[in-house]
């Protein structure tokens, strides 16, 4: 990516890497390789559901959640923000239903794998 600090090319690679890898879990029903993007003390939450889900702490705890309660649709990444210089945020939508915005994904790094993914959803994916 032209024009780029490097840094924001990173952390813009690391959260496409980490889309990609949603979706095609998604698409294959397996997230056994999803985890393997989190730092071993990662965190993941999420805002905006309308009853609790996490946050889950360690790669172990987050690929356990990923087991229990797998996304049933991939994403499409809307517009990057650069919020510092470890961490990036995206709207995203729902690929199946792309009229409806999804929210935001906020994703902070280290060392090349994520150390905090907080998902904030806007407006649940329609049934």
């Amino acid at each position: 990516m032209l024009g780029q600090p490097k840094e924001q090319e990173s952390l813009t690679s690391l959260l496409k890497r980490y889309i990609e890898a949603h979706n095609r879990a998604v698409r294959y029903g397996d997230f056994s390789q999803l985890p393997s993007l989190f730092a071993a003390e990662a965190t993941m939450s999420f805002h905006g559901l309308p009853r609790p889900f996490g946050p889950f702490r360690g790669r172990g705890a987050i690929a356990a959640a990923f087991t229990a309660h797998p996304p049933d649709d991939e994403l499409a990444l809307g517009d990057l923000e650069q919020l510092e210089d470890d961490a990036v945020e995206a709207s995203y939508r729902w690929r199946a239903h792309p009229e409806t915005p999804g929210g935001r994904l906020r994703l902070r790094a280290t060392q090349g794998r994520i150390a905090e993914l907080t998902i904030h959803i806007d407006k649940e994916k329609p049934p």
